[in-house]
Order: C-alpha cells, then structure tokens, then sequence
C-alpha cells in the first residue's frame, strides 16, 4: 500500500507556521514493510493525520492519494472495502462497547472479519495476559488493559496498513514491549507496516522514518 501526501495542511492549522513540520505542507510519501513514527507535542495534528488516512476527516488544503487514487473521489463503498481488507485502525478513545465483555467485543469484530479463530485469539489474549479478563466486562478493567483489549481487536483483519494513535500512553514497559512482538509479528505475516502516533518516544523500535509535526 501506497499513501501520498501532497502540500496538505489541515484547515485548524491554516494559520500555523508549519515549515518545520515534515508531514505538513509537503510532499510525502509512506509504504514499505518498516513502521513510521509521527512525533510531536498535543495539537499537532497526530490523530488528524491518521484520520485522513482512515477517511474520517477530509478538512484539509491540497491532495492525499491511497494506491494513486485521490481519497476525495471515494466513494461509501471503496471507504467500507479499504477498511475491511486493507487499512485497521486504534482510535485513542479505542471505541470498546463498555458492557460487552471482552470476549464478546473481541468475537463482534471477529464475526464481521472472519479473520481469526478462536484459538488464534485466546492465543493474542494469553500473549497479551489477559486471557484470565475473557469474561469480564470491559467496563470493569484498567484503561491499561483495555488498550491491549483494543489493540487485539483491531488486528482481526486483514491489512496492508495498521494505523495506531497512542496505543500504549498507559502501558508499562512490558506490556509495550509484549504489543510491539504482537504488531511486529502480525504486519510481517501480512506483509504489511504501521504508522503510530506518540508524543515524542520511539520506543527503541527501528523505524522507517520518524515524522515531526
């Protein structure tokens, strides 16, 4: 997968100075098999660049292209198609149905994907400590351990880009560590890469590119 950026500048940041910015007002091109970090302090526009990736916003100046096609000229479908096959997404607020239990948030996007089985995934959850969690509501557990609930969820697909906004702001460093393995292990099976936002930290990864805002 492809994603060009040409001389984009969001509409809240028109007025902002951005020619320190090497994602903003530039043009940028991500694919490969290696991550890419995007780096800068709050109100840079982190979550604004993966939801134009994502197709959730589209506020901006200039052009952004997904495999030489113009995302302007989407339609419904071709958004509903890419985020099915081709693009998965960890929103910061993870979007987790607080009164389902963990099982069951983690099978609802399973049964849509049909992407896993159900060792497959109790194999993610025990890697990820939190097989003992299987029944519980996710209401009920540490925002810690939601992030890596959400984080399993959205790998139950296939994808050619994984799009992560601060995956790991309330893990410790094992449990970085350990979602990092999962990430790794999963994009290389789809011969896919990941663009994460953080505020500054690359967590030890070796990265295609770091991207400052």
């Amino acid at each position: 997968m492809k994603i060009r950026f040409f001389n984009v500048i969001p509409n809240p940041l028109s007025d902002e100075d951005l020619t320190t910015s090497e994602a903003w007002d530039a043009n940028l091109v991500l694919e490969g098999n290696s991550p890419y970090f995007l780096s800068s302090n709050s109100g840079k526009g982190k979550s604004t660049f993966l939801n134009y990736i994502f197709g959730l916003r589209n506020d901006y100046q200039g052009k952004i292209e997904i495999n030489d096609k113009e995302t302007r000229s989407f339609t419904l479908d071709d958004w509903a198609k890419l985020r099915k096959d081709n693009i998965a997404y960890l929103p910061q607020d993870l979007q987790l149905i607080p009164h389902l239990t963990v099982w069951e948030n983690l099978c609802l996007k399973n049964q849509l994907t049909n992407h896993c089985s159900e060792k497959e995934i109790k194999d993610f959850l025990e890697k990820y400590n939190l097989l003992d969690k299987l029944n519980k509501p996710v209401q009920q557990l540490s925002i810690g351990q939601q992030q890596r609930v959400a984080l399993i969820r959205t790998i139950l697909q296939p994808f050619e880009l994984l799009l992560l906004d601060e995956p790991f702001s309330h893990l410790d460093e094992e449990n970085i560590a350990i979602g990092f393995e999962i990430i790794d292990k999963v994009c290389q099976q789809q011969n896919a890469f990941y663009i994460i936002a953080t505020l500054g930290y690359n967590y030890g990864v070796t990265a295609n590119k770091t991207l400052l805002l």
